[in-house]
């Protein structure tokens, strides 16, 4: 199976360039790939990895724990054993909240990225929030405030403070707006109010 790889300067800007291509008809035909910067190409295929790919090849090695015992006696064994552990739980853990973040940005409205940019400044009152819920143009088409709050709701994104009724943003709201500020994410490309 071959697997095209596409090294580009800017993901967003990439992102951009194919949404521009399927908005005005002109992508032919589904990009197929992995997409990565210059700096993530360099992790991943750095040559001690290149070096071990190999040697795994070579020698028909089937499994992680074989590559360390053919390399390393038992203490030095389990001491890479545990780290390759740690990076890859780390790794994983990363890897899922880039991809919770990138479909949270595609579902997400400009104006609820307007609530998540408020709630970074201070909690705000439900009630206000469905004053500014009705100003938005998802009220006249049948998205109700349920649905509308909701998706930030179970998108970990904000929560509800029980004692003071009112929504503020959580940690993952806020790592989720430096995450669109830090890969250029901009509103501008997201639906209207």
């Amino acid at each position: 199976m071959n697997c095209e790889i596409k090294v580009v300067e800017s993901i967003s800007k990439y992102n951009k360039e194919i949404n521009e291509k399927i908005m005005k008809g002109t992508l032919n035909k589904p990009e197929k790939g992995i997409v990565m910067t210059p700096e993530t190409f360099s992790k991943v295929f750095s040559p001690e990895r290149i070096k071990l790919l190999q040697k795994i090849y070579r020698n028909n090695i089937k499994s992680i724990y074989q590559l360390a015992k053919d390399l390393y006696d038992e203490k030095e064994r389990n001491k890479l054993l545990n780290n390759l552990n740690d990076q890859v739980s780390g790794d994983r853990d990363t890897y899922l909240l880039a991809y919770h973040f990138e479909k949270t940005y595609r579902l997400i409205f400009g104006s609820q990225i307007n609530i998540l940019m408020g709630l970074e400044q201070k909690p705000v009152e439900i009630s206000e929030t469905i004053n500014y819920y009705n100003t938005t143009s998802w009220k006249s088409r049948n998205y109700n405030f349920a649905q509308y709050i909701g998706f930030l709701l179970s998108s970990l994104l904000i929560k509800v403070n029980e004692k003071t009724s009112q929504y503020e943003i959580t940690l993952i709201g806020r790592y989720f707006l430096n995450y669109m500020r830090s890969n250029n994410l901009q509103m501008q490309n997201k639906l209207p109010y």
